[in-house]
């Protein structure tokens, strides 16, 4: 398992590289922008100073109608949020939103710090990248939040119910990689958190499937970061079984019989762990697997 994780670990994180950079919008910068975008921030502050710089009249119409929607939909979450800021202060973070999907201070090192300083999640950000460009769903928008999600996950801003899970991650890479400094299990506990938050419910297999060949991630793979973060009662264990191994959600005679298999494994002694193992097990030698691994990358 140590060694499986470790694979993952390193191929995935070469897969995200090529995605930070990406441009998720075609913008028209003019020489300025350019210039600047290649200039390393000596400081946040001067980073902040840089951004605000961003002329958006020099974008075309389209781009101009997409930046102004996200300024409207990041204006709207803060408002939700009780955070009340001034148009001035809005447009500057709108504008380290805008420079981080146009990959404009891509290899500034304060362009992390940008995203952290909007004190938006992942799929909050996401969220806006899909208002303002409504054709980037599905597979698209999931990679683009998993990204996201490496980039910025903090766990002093985690709720409740998130912290127990990235805990029990960061107690599994501590235990598993006694060798890693603080730095590389911080990288690899937030990997594997981002993983473990990627959401295809609402995609469609095609998309499923799309998003983890993008990141090297086989079934196995998927499955071995989903069992680890695995909890809750029953019912919820069965579905979130169907959603990692079948990628779809439970049908409900199937939903009542892997119940009740889970609930006899137990009653014959054996832990939850080894139960939903057996279940797992029992799964993956079903036709319908078999027909789902069939159409991963070899």
């Amino acid at each position: 398992m140590r060694k499986k994780v470790s694979n993952i670990i390193v191929s995935v994180s070469l897969c995200l590289s090529s995605f930070f950079s990406f441009n998720f919008i075609n913008v028209n910068a003019n020489e300025m922008m350019v210039s600047e975008s290649n200039q390393e921030s000596t400081s946040f502050d001067d980073f902040l100073a840089k951004v605000e710089k961003i002329d958006i009249n020099y974008l075309d119409e389209e781009s101009k109608n997409s930046y102004n929607e996200s300024f409207k939909k990041i204006s709207e979450i803060y408002k939700q949020k009780n955070k009340f800021y001034s148009e001035k202060e809005l447009h500057i973070r709108t504008k380290i939103y805008w420079a981080f999907i146009k990959g404009m201070y891509y290899g500034d090192k304060n362009m992390i710090e940008g995203l952290k300083y909007l004190e938006l999640t992942p799929i909050e950000i996401t969220n806006v990248l899909t208002t303002a460009n409504p054709k980037l769903i599905g597979a698209d928008a999931e990679l683009f939040k998993l990204s996201l999600s490496v980039l910025i996950t903090d766990q002093s801003r985690l709720n409740a119910e998130e912290k127990i899970i990235y805990d029990k991650i960061d107690r599994y890479i501590r235990n598993k990689f006694k060798d890693l400094t603080e730095d590389k299990i911080r990288e690899a506990v937030n990997l594997i958190w981002a993983i473990n938050q990627i959401d295809l419910s609402n995609c469609s297999l095609e998309d499923k499937i799309n998003v983890l060949n993008a990141i090297s991630l086989n079934l196995d793979s998927f499955q071995d970061i989903k069992f680890l973060t695995l909890r809750g009662s029953n019912d919820e264990i069965i579905s979130d079984i169907y959603k990692m191994v079948l990628l779809r959600d439970a049908d409900e005679d199937g939903k009542k019989y892997w119940e009740s298999e889970f609930e006899g494994l137990k009653k014959e002694g054996k832990s939850s762990e080894e139960s939903i193992n057996e279940i797992i097990n029992k799964m993956k030698s079903d036709i319908e697997y078999k027909n789902l691994v069939s159409k991963f990358k070899a």
